[in-house]
């Protein structure tokens, strides 16, 4: 039919159903993939996965394939000539003021028809190519007809947006503590990272701003993901990053922990396996002369790498011990005790008796005790010589300053069975002994301050304070 201006609208709508019907009679079916392989196989363009699944489902390729056969082109020419009518009767129903009722009524109901072949005619000519060929007069629906496989594609950018949500949440709960004890590479990279995926997906906001929706699916298209699959693979994007973060979240905050809590270790300790402090086999180490030697110099980033481990796993009770000792070693004793508590809440046996220790420092022997007995009847390593150690010579010292020598002795001399080879329980003794010489109780000291001279290294405060000592009564002695 030719375009004639002098056609009455009857006549079109006359035309429109002709067409219509020679469509609807047209038997032609056009080949329709399977979209779940046509999905598959978007990301799987080894030569061998070609060969067996897009030679087998795709006839090629899992595009649109134009078979050159009589029954294609008649089709396609039936297609042409329904959308050229439907174009000159929106054309005419624009120009005409009055439309009969019946017509309307007759047009409705031969529009439904065509959308009732949307699917036969979106599977057999890609409407967008020929809207960007045919330059239509007009922009009607009927040139927008949608792919089966993009009639969900709302359902898809929903299923995107809230794999989104999830991943920017999480991102959102594990980027800043990458920056809890101050910046850092891993907090930077983390951040911008983040920021551009989350850009890149963000869709509608970035495509006003940036027009990332276009980056991406020209990015897509390189990788020769058909423009159907855009939004599933959007979608499967969305989803991965959303599983990746969620399995980071579970399992890799912890082992992320680790890692910046041997990272402190080395920094300050110079090992990742931070020793025990009160180890005479470490003292006598090389790792600790070289400690002692530029200790000042790494205790900044030791601090950083211990809190950014407790950012990632804020019960790690080994962290909370290993920052009391630190801030212990720069005589923050309030912090240290603070530490201190909460790794002893944590389980950190360790703990108990720093803690202890502090208290009698700061002579709140009513709490030292209360520490002490609580890790007296907790379960531990009875096996465990430093731990044993500590908490008798803690003890064998809370009863002297409390005056209880007798039971204070008791105390001691069992510290120093457990470990002969440390200072302290010697010290301690050799004051227990000098208050029990001056109730008269016939004891020799000095011994015990040869012992507290020879084995004391002054690692401690109160271990220089007692060196001196021994040597005062050394040296009164001689």
């Amino acid at each position: 039919m030719t375009d004639n201006p002098n056609n009455s609208i009857e006549e079109i709508v006359e035309e429109y159903k002709k067409r219509l019907q020679d469509l609807k009679e047209n038997p032609y079916e056009h080949p329709r993939n399977n979209f779940w392989l046509a999905f598959i196989a978007q990301f799987f363009r080894l030569r061998c996965f070609s060969k067996i699944f897009r030679g087998k489902y795709f006839r090629g390729n899992p595009k649109i394939s134009e078979q050159k056969t009589p029954e294609y082109f008649q089709f396609i020419n039936t297609i042409m000539n329904v959308l050229s009518v439907r174009d000159q009767l929106d054309l005419l129903l624009v120009e005409k003021h009055y439309i009969a009722t019946a017509t309307l009524d007759e047009i409705r109901k031969l529009d439904q028809q065509l959308k009732e072949q949307e699917n036969r005619i979106t599977t057999t000519v890609d409407l967008a190519e020929w809207r960007e060929i045919l330059k239509p007069k007009t922009q009607g629906w009927w040139w927008f007809l949608v792919h089966p496989w993009d009639q969900h594609d709302r359902l898809w950018g929903f299923c995107t947006l809230v794999c989104l949500a999830i991943f920017l949440t999480f991102v959102a709960d594990i980027v800043p503590r990458f920056w809890a004890g101050g910046p850092s590479t891993f907090g930077a990279a983390a951040i911008i990272g983040s920021t551009i995926l989350s850009l890149v997906l963000g869709g509608e906001a970035l495509t006003q701003v940036l027009r990332g929706q276009e980056i991406l699916e020209r990015v897509l298209k390189n990788f020769n993901i058909h423009k159907y699959f855009y939004q599933e693979t959007m979608a499967f994007i969305a989803l991965i990053l959303a599983l990746t973060i969620w399995i980071i979240h579970l399992s890799s905050l912890p082992r992320i922990a680790v890692y910046f809590r041997e990272q402190g270790c080395k920094e300050y300790y110079h090992n990742k396996e931070c020793p025990d402090k009160q180890s005479e086999e470490y003292k006598q180490s090389e790792e600790y002369k070289l400690n002692e030697k530029d200790k000042t110099i790494n205790v900044a980033k030791a601090e950083s790498s211990f809190k950014r481990a407790l950012a990632f796993n804020p019960d790690d009770a080994k962290t909370y011990f290993f920052l009391g000792l630190l801030y212990e070693d720069l005589q923050n004793y309030e912090l240290a005790r603070t530490h201190y508590q909460i790794a002893a809440q944590g389980g950190n046996n360790n703990a108990y008796n720093n803690l202890a220790r502090l208290y009698i420092l700061d002579k709140k022997y009513t709490a030292a005790a209360g520490v002490l007995q609580q890790l007296r009847l907790r379960e531990r390593d009875k096996n465990n010589v430093d731990l044993e150690y500590a908490l008798n010579k803690n003890i064998g010292w809370l009863k002297l300053k409390l005056g209880q020598f007798e039971r204070a002795e008791m105390d001691l001399q069992r510290a120093i069975k457990i470990a002969d080879n440390k200072a302290p329980a010697h010290c301690l003794l050799a004051m227990v002994i000098e208050e029990l010489e001056k109730q008269g109780k016939s004891k020799e000291a000095l011994d015990e301050w040869e012992s507290c001279h020879d084995y004391n290294d002054a690692a401690l405060p109160e271990d220089f304070i007692w060196l001196n000592m021994a040597l005062e009564r050394i040296d009164a002695q001689e």
